[in-house]
């Protein structure tokens, strides 16, 4: 897939409910470019309409979600309480659809991160004020999120750097109890992450669409050769998809750390902690991506039905360390939303089996390798194949 966006024509917003009275035009909240004449908003509402209305009528358990011609992708978005967006974008290419799709959703969720869902007043069901004038002083400045993929891909695993950044996630905590998820990103790529996906995502991209009224990030060189806080005193408590909270952000080098509070307060001693760790981190980062070019992958992914043996060790957190388990049973009593941990196996050779489990989606692999370097090595070309990324 090719992570540059298409070039966006047009937004559109839009009264999704169809004008009560024959020949009356439809309500359009807000366009752009404000340049293109009312007629022709008009009809390409009207066009709009047509998609949204007929999947309404045939098709009610789903929404339409994106149309194409020969010239243009359109993809649509309920914003809430029928108010729709339309984003045409200039690509004709099928390949796209994901991409522009995981956008428009994207610019939705950032919208409601910062702002409450739109509702109607009763009884002409008018859009509220509140909503209307959002959309008048933010939306144009939002546009900047249609220039940034919405698809982070990530560094291949590493034992190395999960412990590393593990680390950092610990010294944070152990001098700023309020910390809640944290990530860590290289050169455009995931290396480590305790958010949902859906979090980090609505939060990177608000970095990166600059949007200095609604997330004010400080601007940096393209090699930010020391530590630096691009945002710090964010003191506004943001609703993400799955928890609230303060974020705070900083960048090393082309490493960026996101991290999220759940009080807001100085964190100036989260650098004290932090920046030793980086210029190791940095060089793993880059010799495991080095690794990623040159391996030649091998390997396959099971059914799920796969026997572990849990690590025989003293102070293991794991309830029995001598028992063999199902992996879909330590699956199903798990409740945390990402787990990946490795035990060794009592096959003959030796082998290692890997689990990576992200909300409810998970992948298991026999390692066969006689060390844990070697299997490790044969997970990292696994995932590559795989395409995790």
């Amino acid at each position: 897939m090719n992570l540059k966006m298409p070039e966006l024509i047009s937004l559109a917003v839009y009264d999704g409910i169809p004008p009560k009275e024959e020949g009356q035009d439809p309500t359009i909240f807000w366009y752009w470019p404000q340049s293109v004449d009312k007629n022709l908003q008009l009809n390409e509402i009207g066009l709009y309409m047509t998609f949204t209305g007929f999947c309404r009528d045939f098709r009610s358990s789903q929404d339409c979600e994106f149309f194409q011609t020969d010239k243009s992708l359109t993809v649509f978005v309920n914003l809430g309480a029928e108010v729709y967006i339309g984003a045409k974008f200039n690509t004709n290419d099928a390949s796209y659809h994901r991409q522009c799709l995981q956008s428009i959703r994207t610019f939705a969720s950032i919208y409601h991160m910062f702002f409450p869902k739109p509702y109607r007043i009763s009884p002409d069901d008018l859009l509220d004020q509140t909503t209307m004038a959002n959309f008048e002083k933010y939306l144009e400045e939002m546009l900047g999120i249609f220039k940034c993929s919405p698809i982070l891909q990530r560094i291949p695993p590493s034992l190395d750097l999960w412990t590393n950044c593990e680390e950092a996630i610990s010294n944070v905590k152990s001098c700023i109890c309020t910390l809640r998820t944290a990530a860590f990103i290289y050169k455009g790529r995931l290396i480590h992450s305790t958010m949902c996906t859906d979090d980090l995502i609505q939060i990177y991209l608000s970095c990166r669409a600059n949007m200095p009224n609604l997330f004010p990030c400080a601007k940096t060189q393209p090699n930010q050769s020391s530590f630096k806080w691009i945002m710090k005193n964010f003191n506004r408590e943001l609703k993400f998809k799955s928890t609230t909270g303060y974020p705070a952000i900083f960048v090393f080098k082309q490493l960026i750390g996101i991290l999220v509070f759940s009080k807001f307060s100085d964190y100036s001693a989260a650098q004290n902690v932090l920046e030793p760790l980086f210029e190791s981190l940095i060089v793993k980062c880059d010799s495991t991506i080095e690794s990623e070019i040159n391996a030649s992958p091998s390997a396959y992914r099971d059914n799920g039905q796969t026997t572990m043996l849990r690590p025989i060790k003293e102070g293991s957190p794991f309830s029995n360390p001598n028992k063999n388990e199902l992996l879909v049973d330590f699956l199903s009593s798990n409740h945390n939303q990402f787990v990946r941990l490795c035990g060794k196996t009592d096959a003959s050779p030796d082998s290692w089996i890997f689990l990576e489990k992200d909300h409810n989606m998970a992948t298991f692999l026999d390692g066969q390798g006689r060390t844990l370097d070697a299997a490790m090595t044969n997970y990292s070309e696994f995932v590559k194949a795989a395409n995790f990324g």
